[in-house]
């Protein structure tokens, strides 16, 4: 409702639910069919049991080779899908283990909850209903991972990928619209009503990789055409700009100009669309603008979330009078260090390795190749402070002589970290953004601090 009011209000901007939130809702509507419900608390019961259970969970880590169950979580309904897809993936280590003379032997397999889990286990209905759980869920979660995920704005894939989880749900069920009705039902409900948009459709239309692969059909889905058409009009209030728009709309349909150049061809798969957009729509400029303002726009508020995250851990109680400025600096440093790493550890960051300074007192040593984990693990007395800067190469040629300095680090006890430093000198304007950990003694115990990012820039 709140959304269609500022929509009324100002009628050049759109509205749209977290595509990731409804996504989960409708996991969640799922999950509470009775069939399917009752499965999920089974799952829950097995898990309880065994990892409340030391020696039983060493047990079936031994049947496993050291696979774990994912943890439940009540309210995480996509958590619910991968939790079963794990028991599923180790549905026969399991048996094994409930049929396994260990078990028969042990303790748990004389007690009553014992016996229930083995049943469970053992019991032919509750795998059945995990795979038809997970042939319902598993479509839905790769739509949730798109829209949330952070690799690409997802407003030119979500209308494909929706149409695509429903395709494999009926081709599961090789077209016994029996078998998947009450699941459409429940899907269409959240789709339709609450997270399906103009944005989706027209993001959908302007994707080439879709539009050329299946144009004809495209064209003659009115829905798609509408959407488009709604955009158009609400987010470009010029007249003429809406005219010229159309038009080249039918350049960019008859595949005209520049769109019909191999190259633009090669990559409407392997760039992104809005890279693709910047690069070949400079004969439609207007529909190129038009596009690219479509394209950019993310579905999920998962990724503001986060930040709010990070703000949070940096602005507390004790450290509150940071200006907006430096808050800033840090969160940009710290949210973007964690995001540099999780593609680091998927295999799909090939950034260069990170060049550090390390100072130790008033001693400065540049370039030096070492990693965070090394300077969180470094121990090292009270009074001795490690600093390490990234080096971000802007460009920028920055000169003026001399140098100052300001801030600094101090130590109490373990040693704590706060203030920083600036140097500017002549050369190449390189900028460093600092990271730094400081660890000591605090009396007779050892105490070590973790890395703590710094927004400070050093220029050399």
């Amino acid at each position: 409702m709140a959304g269609k009011l500022l929509m009324a209000k100002r009628p050049h901007l759109y509205w749209t639910p977290c595509a990731a939130h409804c996504l989960d809702l409708m996991l969640e509507d799922i999950f509470k069919l009775p069939f399917l419900k009752r499965t999920w608390e089974r799952a829950i019961k097995v898990h309880g049991y065994i990892y409340n259970r030391p020696t039983l969970l060493n047990m079936m880590r031994h049947f496993t080779q050291r696979k774990e169950l994912i943890k439940p979580a009540k309210t995480r309904f996509v958590i619910a899908c991968l939790t079963l897809q794990r028991v599923h993936q180790q549905k026969n280590n399991l048996r094994k283990m409930f049929t396994s003379e260990a078990w028969s032997k042990s303790k748990w397999a004389k007690e009553a909850d014992g016996k229930k889990v083995a049943e469970i286990m053992l019991s032919p209905s509750f795998w059945n209903n995990v795979l038809l759980a997970l042939r319902f869920a598993c479509p839905l979660v790769k739509v949730l991972r798109l829209v949330d995920g952070e690799e690409k704005p997802a407003m030119g894939y979500i209308y494909e990928a929706m149409d695509r989880a429903k395709e494999t749900i009926i081709n599961t069920f090789g077209g016994d619209e029996d078998k998947y009705k009450t699941m459409f039902e429940i899907i269409d409900a959240r789709w339709e009503v609450q997270l399906h948009q103009p944005l989706h459709a027209a993001g959908y239309y302007l994707n080439p990789a879709f539009f050329y692969k299946d144009g004809a059909r495209m064209k003659a889905d009115k829905e798609v055409w509408k959407g488009l058409v709604d955009c158009i009009e609400r987010l470009v209030p010029i007249e003429r700009m809406q005219d010229e728009i159309l038009h080249q709309i039918a350049l960019y349909e008859e595949e005209e100009g520049i769109f019909k150049k191999d190259m633009a061809i090669r990559q409407r798969v392997t760039r992104s669309p809005v890279e693709w957009w910047k690069l070949f729509g400079r004969e439609t400029p207007e529909l190129q603008k038009f596009a690219i303002k479509i394209l950019s726009l993310t579905c999920s508020s998962s990724g503001c979330e986060r930040n709010w995250s990070v703000f949070e851990h940096l602005h507390t109680k004790k450290r509150n009078k940071l200006d907006q400025k430096r808050l800033n600096d840090l969160v940009f440093v710290k949210y973007n260090r964690a995001l540099r790493r999780r593609y680091m550890n998927r295999g799909k960051c090939n950034l260069p390795a990170t060049k550090f300074a390390i100072i130790t007192n008033h001693a400065i040593k540049l370039n030096t190749e070492v990693s965070s984990d090394y300077l969180a693990r470094r121990r090292n007395d009270f009074g001795v402070r490690y600093v390490a800067a990234e080096l971000r190469d802007d460009g920028d040629p920055a000169g003026g002589g001399g140098s100052d300095g300001g801030g600094g680090c101090y130590g109490e006890g373990g040693a704590e970290g706060g203030g920083g430093s600036r140097l500017d000198g002549g050369g190449a304007g390189r900028r460093w953004w600092l990271a730094w950990v400081a660890s000591g003694y605090h009396g007779e115990e050892e105490k070590e601090f973790p890395l703590v990012m710094y927004g400070w820039r050093w220029r050399w």
